[in-house]
């Protein structure tokens, strides 16, 4: 009886943490399909996808600001940029250090007839998928990720942990004529990439 119910709690556990893993992949491919959902939208509206980073590989990306939207106003000598929710400030000097870009293309801008009113495409954003440094923000997967593998430890928190940005370039390598999104989830010990040009988790595979 004992070795029966040894091996009936082996296997709950083992179809448990399959369960879990299921559900952190599952989780990350909808993050994906969302942002796709608000890059397509941007591009539907302004005619072109949000800018990326050109000197970056895709991790340090302006993506939770374009798609938000901006307001801009002076604080003396210095032009802040808030994203529309109020959730995150940001000054020009800094988006030139990060992003290596002068403003962010989605961001109201100018007066009477001429304005323009920067729009939110992603309003639905929940506290486990954004990440501040204090100086800037990012989009980060809210799935569950083995502390394996943890781009740039200790420059991003998430309630206590370290977090885990999208990644994001446009062209992209594998969608030139758009743009590439990806993320490198880890359970169970195995990577699985997840990203927008497989709709499958690519399992071991090298970071792009």
């Amino acid at each position: 009886v004992i070795a029966i119910a040894v091996v009936i709690a082996a296997l709950l556990i083992s179809v448990g943490g399959t369960v879990v893993q299921k559900s952190n992949l599952n989780r990350a491919m909808a993050e994906r399909d969302q942002l796709e959902a608000a890059i397509d939208a941007y591009h539907a509206k302004y005619g072109y996808y949000p800018p990326a980073n050109a000197t970056g590989n895709g991790l340090t990306n302006q993506l939770y600001y374009e798609l938000l939207g901006t307001t801009t106003n002076l604080a003396g000598t210095v032009v802040n940029f808030t994203t529309l929710d109020g959730g995150s400030q940001i000054t020009a000097p800094t988006i030139l250090n990060t992003f290596d870009v002068g403003a962010f293309m989605n961001s109201t801008k100018g007066s009477g007839d001429d304005a323009i009113s920067a729009k939110t495409f992603l309003a639905n954003l929940n506290s486990s998928e954004v990440a501040s440094n204090g100086t800037y923000t990012f989009i980060v997967t809210g799935a569950n990720s083995d502390s394996v593998y943890v781009p740039m430890r200790g420059v991003y928190s998430l309630a206590g942990r370290n977090a885990n940005p999208w990644r994001y370039v446009c062209p992209g390598t594998n969608n030139p004529n758009s743009y590439d999104l990806w993320v490198q989830v880890f359970v169970g010990n195995k990577s699985n990439l997840i990203c927008n040009w497989a709709k499958q988790p690519e399992l071991n595979v090298p970071m792009p």
